[in-house]
């Protein structure tokens, strides 16, 4: 064993970074989708369902506890030492 604890700060901060672009190219699809869906002429039962569906269960869902930028904020105190 060699004798060292924890996480690798730089991989982290790699980590970070990636998971920071990967929330931004999200973002965007999700903005994409959104104005497609409300755009598009499409009327009836399974139209209504359909958008409360995306803006009530799907939209919502990366949202979670601290929001889809979580993973890429600095890595805990420790980590950095």
């Amino acid at each position: 064993m060699n004798g060292f604890w924890g996480a690798d700060t730089e991989a982290l901060r790699t980590m970070g970074t990636v998971c920071s672009r990967r929330a931004e190219a999200l973002a965007d699809l999700e903005t994409l989708l959104t104005s497609t869906i409300d755009n598009i002429e499409w009327i009836g039962e399974d139209a209504d369902r359909f958008r409360a569906d995306w803006s009530g269960i799907v939209r919502p869902l990366p949202a979670g506890p601290g929001g889809r930028t979580a993973p890429a904020r600095a890595p805990p105190r420790p980590a950095r030492r």
